[in-house]
């Protein structure tokens, strides 16, 4: 929620655009927040977050931690963004975000997601799915259409959830570019 309202005030209000210096602003005002509720000046938490814009075919990407895949002709590339906890602790020395820039086309498949799909445990086995799980499932459906993965990955995750319990919030966001 503390998130959100800030890149609301970030991008909203301040008008900010460009994925990396919407991040560096989010981890200045995140901090502080953070430090308020620590105890012995130590954070012990942040925010992981992938962050793109598109415009004129381009995708500018900046991430904190956090991926995206893009799939374009059958091909998965995957772009890993920064090592650099948004909050982080307030030992860190400050990373700088850097934006990647992707010329896209028509066809190409770009996801957004958060780690609670492939880190949930579940399965046969009580197990966490895992990235590279995650991956597979990607490049097996991405040329199915949007409403169809939809129904894919939301099948999918209760599935392997089964009776156990969710862990974390699961967000998992396909664009197919026109």
């Amino acid at each position: 929620v503390i998130g959100n309202t800030l890149l609301n005030k970030i991008i909203i209000e301040e008008g900010r655009t460009e994925p990396a210096d919407i991040l560096y602003k989010l981890d200045a005002l995140l901090k502080p927040l953070l430090v308020r509720e620590a105890e012995n000046n130590s954070i012990m938490d942040g925010m992981d977050i992938a962050l793109c814009t598109i415009k004129n075919d381009i995708l500018t990407f900046s991430g904190s931690f956090m991926p995206i895949v893009l799939i374009s002709n059958g091909n998965e590339t995957i772009y890993k963004g920064t090592r650099y906890l948004i909050g982080g602790t307030i030992f860190e020395n400050k990373c700088g975000f850097t934006n990647e820039t992707i010329r896209l086309k028509k066809g190409d498949h770009i996801y957004l997601f958060s780690d609670g799909y492939y880190d949930q445990f579940g399965g046969e086995t009580f197990r966490p799915l895992k990235f590279k799980n995650f991956q597979t499932l990607l490049i097996s459906n991405y040329h199915l259409s949007m409403d169809k993965q939809k129904q894919f990955y939301k099948k999918h995750i209760i599935d392997w959830i089964g009776d156990y319990e969710q862990l974390d919030d699961i967000t998992l966001v396909g664009i197919k570019y026109r």
